[in-house]
This record gives structure tokens, sequence and C-alpha cells, in this order.
């Protein structure tokens, strides 16, 4: 139930892309392509704070 609870909630702060799957597993996935995509886009000085 935790799980599921924390997933929607990772659902809504991802970007809306069309046809993708909303299981749990495709929410994580997406999740952590999208926090790599962020991190590219940060310098590396402030990553570093």
């Amino acid at each position: 139930e935790r799980i599921k609870y924390c997933c929607e909630q990772l659902r809504t702060l991802l970007p809306n892309v069309k046809g993708r799957k909303n299981d749990a597993a495709s929410v994580l996935e997406a999740t952590v392509d999208y926090v790599k995509y962020i991190r590219e886009k940060i310098s590396p000085a402030i990553m570093a704070q």
C-alpha cells in the first residue's frame, strides 16, 4: 500500500508523456530516467554542494 501511494506521488511529479505506462515499475523507471536527465542539466558546482 505504501509503495503504491509513493508511486502515485512520483507519477504526479513526472512530466506528462503520452503512451507511458502507469504501473509501479514503469513509474520507477521513468523517475530514474528523469532524475538522470535533471542531473545532467545541473552544473557540477551546484551538485557538489
